[in-house]
This record gives structure tokens, C-alpha cells and sequence, in this order.
């Protein structure tokens, strides 16, 4: 299964457990008109499919504000990819990794509690062989996100 093959209530789904992960089964199954067991069904067949990945959550942005983020825009020696995001994939404040288009290949997402703690990790990332140039922006502030 996959996206494509969705009707309109599975989208529904989606959106509603999207914007609250935690949102009861039951309260789904009102908003939709559908029976409890209807939904989680539904749900259970998302989850098996591997369209539901897994559950997250959003920490509270005031909370958020004091983590520092950064976008790593890194090249890599084409021979190297798969060693560099190996690598790059166990250090824990890479919350995120893309292959992107462009001059650059991938871009990295960092969390980080300190400067300091950023610092030690661009210097790891920038260690790293097969990794030839990285460029940093550290987020300021967050304007809007979903």
C-alpha cells in the first residue's frame, strides 16, 4: 500500500493524527462518523502498511526555543555517501538527514542544548571521511511550522 492508494477517510486519518499523534480513536471515529472499531482498523492497516511509521511528538516551542537549532549544508565525495550518512546517522544531535538537489548533497538538521555542544558536533561532522565542505546556518527564530 501505498500513499496514492488512499481514500478520503485514510487521508482524514492521517491529518487528524498529524496534528495531534495522542488524538483518541474514539474521538476520530466521532468527528468522522464512523464506529470505533471501523477506525482503528483502518489505523491498524496503516501501521502494518507502513504508511503510519511511528508517533512523535512536539515539544512545547518555549521549550524549544532554548535547544539551539542548525541546518548543515554538507558536500560529499560521491564514492562516500553511504559512509558519511552511516556515520552521520549515530550521532544524536542529527535529528535529521536529506539528500537534497542543488550544489550541496545533503542537508543536516542539528539540535543541540549548547554552543558549545554545536560546536563539537559541526567539528565531528567536518571530520568525518568522505565529507569535503560544510556550511552552517543556525536558526534564530521560527516563523512557522506545522
Amino acid at each position: 500500500m501505498n500513499i496514492a492508494d488512499l481514500d478520503q477517510i485514510d487521508r482524514r486519518i492521517l491529518d487528524m493524527l498529524e496534528s495531534d499523534a495522542r488524538i483518541a480513536v474514539s474521538t476520530i471515529a466521532r468527528e468522522l462518523g464512523l464506529a470505533r472499531a471501523t477506525v482503528k482498523e483502518r489505523m491498524d492497516r496503516l501501521e502494518k502498511s507502513g504508511i503510519i511509521a511511528g508517533y512523535t511528538i512536539r515539544i512545547n516551542e518555549a521549550l524549544a526555543r532554548r535547544r539551539i537549532a542548525a541546518h548543515i549544508l554538507i558536500d560529499i565525495d560521491p564514492k562516500q555517501i553511504k559512509t558519511v550518512t552511516s556515520r552521520l546517522e549515530k550521532i544524536q544531535q542529527v535529528r535529521g538527514l536529506y539528500a537534497i538537489s542543488g550544489s550541496h548533497d545533503l542537508i543536516a538538521v542539528l539540535r543541540s542544548e549548547t554552543t558549545e555542544e554545536l560546536d563539537e558536533v559541526l567539528d565531528q561532522i567536518g571530520a568525518t571521511p568522505g565529507v569535503q565542505y560544510t556550511e552552517t546556518s543556525v536558526i534564530l527564530s521560527v516563523k512557522m511550522e506545522r
